[in-house]
């Protein structure tokens, strides 16, 4: 059982449809452009105003413009370590940072956890496992048979789609 991680930003004041928005870039630009994940339209928002990268904890983000401040947790800041329950604000928007913690079991390419079809083979030693050597722990995997069941697994849930969002407290708003 894998748990992972989930960075998003709740908007809690400005107008939005979605309220919730996944940090699901290496690189997620929040500003006024085109080419920015989180879209902020308001006059003194530059183009490009921020980048948010995640890290173990969380993320960091760092403004590239002075105007309008930044504030985290209220205190005006350039750059920051975003937490789980940190309060964000640009300009007129204001967030909420949250990190959704997701149980996610390995499966094999039918569906099957790795344990079940384990538990077959042991039922029937003929069975031709879809994972071949199927170790007992993820401990024994080499490094390349690690990095490619998490390549799988990422494919499977990009396939599944998104994450289901986290319950809500609050009603949705219209599009920031």
């Amino acid at each position: 059982m894998l748990t992972l991680k989930k960075p998003l930003l709740r908007i809690t004041r400005g107008q939005s449809q979605f309220p919730l928005r996944a940090i699901d870039q290496k690189r997620f630009l929040i500003g006024a452009g085109s080419s920015c994940h989180l879209l902020l339209t308001h006059a003194k928002i530059p183009m490009i105003f921020a980048l948010v990268q995640p890290t173990d904890e969380g993320c960091t983000i760092e403004a590239y413009h002075p105007v309008p401040p930044m504030l985290v947790n209220g205190e005006k800041k350039r750059t920051a370590e975003l937490l789980s329950g940190d309060q964000l604000t640009i300009g007129p928007y204001e967030f909420e940072f949250l990190v959704q913690e997701t149980e996610h079991t390995l499966r094999a390419v039918d569906g099957e956890t790795v344990d079940e079809v384990k538990a077959e083979e042991a039922e029937q030693p003929e069975f031709n496992s879809i994972i071949p050597d199927v170790p007992s722990r993820l401990t024994e995997l080499s490094a390349e048979e690690l990095v490619d069941r998490i390549a799988r697994e990422l494919n499977l849930i990009e396939e599944l789609g998104d994450y289901d969002d986290p319950p809500m407290s609050q009603t949705p708003r219209k599009t920031a």
